[in-house]
Order: C-alpha cells, then sequence, then structure tokens
C-alpha cells in the first residue's frame, strides 16, 4: 500500500528529482535533519522574493533556520532544523494557512549549500540574585552502609540504609508519550548507542510498534549503518504505511545501498 498523497503535484515531484543530488559523494556520514520545504525555483531572485515574503508573513518565532539552499541547479527555500518529525509539525500545524504548499522533508543541511539564512538568537538569561554567590550548604549525613553482593565481590552500598526498602522495579513497558521524547533528546545530543539501548529495551515488550521501529532504523541509520536499518525502516512502513517520514527514511537506506528503483518508489 502506497501513501496516496506521493508525488501528486509537479513541486513533489521536483523534491523528489532532486533527491538524488543531496546524497552525493558519501554525503550519508552527514547528520539527518527534518525540515519544511516550502518550494524551489531555477533562479535565486525568485527565491530571494519568497524569502522576504516569508519574512513579512510568518511570526518570527516560526522563522528560525529559513533559508535558501543552493541544490544542483535549483535553490529551495525551507524553514526549520528539526531532531524530530514532530517538532516539525507542530510548526507545519502553525505556518499552513500562510504556506499552504509547505510540506515535511527530511534531508541534509551543509553549510556549504546555503545562501542565505535567518536563525533566532537565544535570549540572553540572566543568573538569579541567589546564584550568584556561593550557597553553604548542610554537612551531609553519612549514611551506614549495607555490603552489597556482586558476582565476585562484595562493596559497601553508600547510597543506602540497613533499613532501605527496594525500589519497586517497573517491568511493564513505558508510556511512549514518556519514550519517544527521551529517545529524540538523546539522538539530539548525537548520542546514539544510549538511544539504541533505549529502544531495544522497549521495542523487545513492544515489537508490533511502528513508532519504535522507525526510530530504531533511523538511529541506525544516522550510524551510517542503512543496511542494519532496512527492516526496521520496513516494518514501520508496513505497520503504517500512512507515514510519510518512514518511507522517506526508508528511501534514504535504499537508495544508500544502491537500490535507486526502490528509493523512488518509497520517496
Amino acid at each position: 500500500m502506497r501513501n496516496k498523497n506521493v508525488c501528486l503535484s509537479p513541486a513533489k515531484c521536483l523534491i523528489i528529482s532532486l533527491l538524488v543530488l543531496f546524497f552525493a559523494s558519501g554525503a550519508y556520514a552527514a547528520q539527518l535533519f527534518h525540515t519544511i520545504q516550502v518550494s524551489s525555483f531555477t533562479n535565486v531572485d525568485s527565491a530571494q522574493k519568497q524569502f522576504a515574503s516569508i519574512m513579512k508573513k510568518l511570526d518570527e518565532k516560526d522563522l528560525d533556520h529559513l533559508r535558501i539552499e543552493k541544490i544542483g541547479k535549483f535553490f529551495a527555500v525551507r524553514i526549520g532544523k528539526f531532531d524530530n518529525g514532530n517538532s516539525a509539525q507542530e510548526t507545519l500545524k502553525t505556518i499552513k494557512s500562510q504556506l499552504p504548499q509547505a510540506s515535511i522533508m527530511t534531508a541534509y543541511i551543509k553549510e556549504e549549500r546555503i545562501v542565505r539564512i535567518f536563525t533566532l538568537k537565544p535570549a540572553a538569561q540572566e543568573i538569579p540574585e541567589q546564584e550568584k554567590m556561593p550557597l553553604q550548604k548542610e554537612p551531609e549525613q553519612i549514611k551506614p552502609s549495607v555490603a552489597v553482593k556482586t558476582d565476585n565481590m562484595t562493596m559497601p552500598d553508600l547510597g543506602r540504609t540497613a533499613t532501605a526498602e527496594k525500589p519497586d522495579i517497573q517491568t511493564g513497558p513505558r508510556d511512549l508519550k514518556e519514550i519517544l521524547p527521551e529517545i529524540a533528546g538523546l539522538v539530539g545530543q548525537g548520542d546514539f548507542d544510549n538511544a539504541l539501548d533505549t529502544i531495544k529495551k522497549e521495542i523487545a515488550l513492544r515489537p508490533g510498534l511502528a513508532e519504535l521501529n522507525a526510530w530504531y532504523g533511523m538511529v541506525l541509520l544516522k550510524m551510517d549503518k542503512p543496511l542494519d536499518a532496512l527492516p526496521y525502516l520496513t516494518r514501520a512502513v508496513e505497520l503504517s504505511p500512512g507515514i510519510s517520514d518512514y518511507h522517506n527514511a526508508l528511501g534514504y537506506s535504499l537508495f544508500f545501498l544502491n537500490r535507486f528503483d526502490r528509493a523512488i518508489d518509497e520517496f
């Protein structure tokens, strides 16, 4: 089953035709981001005019990483640099009424391709008065140690008391509303190993969730392992064929494996 919204308009078909240019010369070693594609032009003047128009239309908070990128012979106008699809979706909802042709895609953001860019400057944070002077701390109470037995040694555990109760151990799966932002945060920090460890624990409990399969595949893709990513992204598409991000990521893994015909189908 294919996403019926894929490549129905000339603009979307043009985007797909440009994807080959995005990843030349082993480019998949760079990091993929979600971004919002507004349109593309064959000349820079038209792109500059739309850039200026968008600056006037949108609130400043929605303009972060508004840019013009030179991709092959085309000049693409894009907004945002998001580590996950949820953030991109929220921004798209906000700007869709002003830019109805905008759509989400994943791509590499390379400085050498940027013709013009607008980024928000982080607001200066004032240090509260009580934090400017060092605070005197209460002397720490030393808790009586309890021997903790490991496989081959016994060592003191300074974090317990003799009467401490064992904490409850959660054996069931965690709430997705908790786990997905945690995974996204780790990926955003470039901590792919810990992100994979977290996903492995959850996907072992819920192997049939498209979200976990998609994240597993996309993290592997960011680690330059398109072959390992392929089965997870394929599974995500099978479970949720209507999610364009899953088709997009699967297309990238196929492209990096030189399976161009199948990649084009997914794009």
